[in-house]
């Protein structure tokens, strides 16, 4: 092949790739210049960042109506990201039953597992009457594993959350192991699995379908989420109007971290959003250097989906 040839050829499938990825214009106000969200350097710039890391990797983007995905529909383990899709059946089990976050739950000391992650431990050492709304805070906020199993036990089981999300999410997230599951087998933290593409996919419907008081006050709890501080918000926090976001972290298996993982939606100065997925898997470096990655991706992303005038 002749170099004039190789060349034409290089840009036929230069073109290819960027129609692949420009999936819609984005819909914004006539004062900006109209482009695509997403670009071929910002998807090379986010293989740089994930193809230097010993562990697999994958993230998902939508905004302005389009997606770009990089292992987007491959599964990775959720770990406390399930907290997320839970709390959303929580909700809708409210709502069908005349509920509210307001009411209490009766917990047992019996429930309560003491050697797990779970701040609620400190102020209801030995269970009592719980409000809804406080065990999804901790859930949430603090991703406490015995607020979640909780919330599974009292109010939406696994079986209500797994058809809950199917109705709108069909494929590509799977829901069955319990926190103390997996507490008690961590080759179980392998069984919640999502891609990253669904995650974000949830996210976006959770924006867009977030009505009523108990849902506005899961939104307004997943924006004071205090862990993973140094995964999606290290480097953007400044940048932007807003972080809803839900983190998920797995214990170390034979020398591998099963999960890492963070999905948020971004809410920008613009008036825009957009929803980031990144989920890390079995690694063979340290937590830092994950949260690090991840940190990077959604600078880049921000960086490179802002609109100028």
């Amino acid at each position: 092949m002749s170099k004039r040839s190789f060349i034409i050829l290089l840009s036929a499938a230069a073109a290819a790739l960027t129609a692949i990825l420009l999936i819609a214009k984005p819909a914004l106000d006539k004062k900006h210049a109209v482009k695509p969200p997403f670009s071929i350097d910002l998807v090379l710039q986010l293989h740089d960042i994930i193809d230097s890391l010993p562990a697999e990797a994958g993230i998902a983007i939508m905004a302005d109506g389009a997606t770009l995905e990089i292992n987007g529909i491959q599964e990775f383990p959720l770990l406390s990201v399930m907290k997320f899709p839970q709390a959303m059946a929580v909700c809708a089990m409210l709502d069908e039953n005349g509920m509210s976050l307001d009411d209490k739950v009766k917990v047992s000391p019996k429930e309560l597992c003491r050697d797990t992650w779970s701040p609620m431990l400190e102020r209801y050492p030995d269970g009592g009457d719980i409000a809804i709304g406080t065990l999804l805070d901790y859930a949430l906020v603090q991703s406490d594993n015995n607020a979640c199993d909780l919330l599974f036990n009292h109010v939406a089981d696994m079986d209500y959350t797994k058809q809950f999300i199917a109705q709108f999410l069909p494929e590509g997230c799977h829901l069955s192991a319990t926190e103390q599951m997996m507490h008690l087998d961590p080759a179980r933290c392998y069984d919640n699995r999502c891609t990253t593409l669904a995650a974000a996919q949830l996210m976006e419907h959770w924006l867009q379908h977030h009505e009523g008081a108990s849902a506005s006050r899961v939104w307004e709890m997943m924006a004071r989420c205090q862990t993973g501080e140094n995964r999606i918000p290290r480097y953007i926090a400044s940048q932007v109007s807003g972080i809803v976001h839900k983190t998920g972290t797995g214990p170390a298996i034979a020398g591998k971290i099963v999960a890492v993982n963070d999905v948020a939606c971004l809410l920008l100065p613009d008036g825009r959003h957009l929803s980031l997925a990144v989920f890390i898997k079995d690694a063979q470096c340290s937590l830092e250097e994950c949260e690090e990655a991840i940190a990077r991706i959604a600078e880049t992303v921000v960086k490179n989906t802002a609109v100028t005038d």
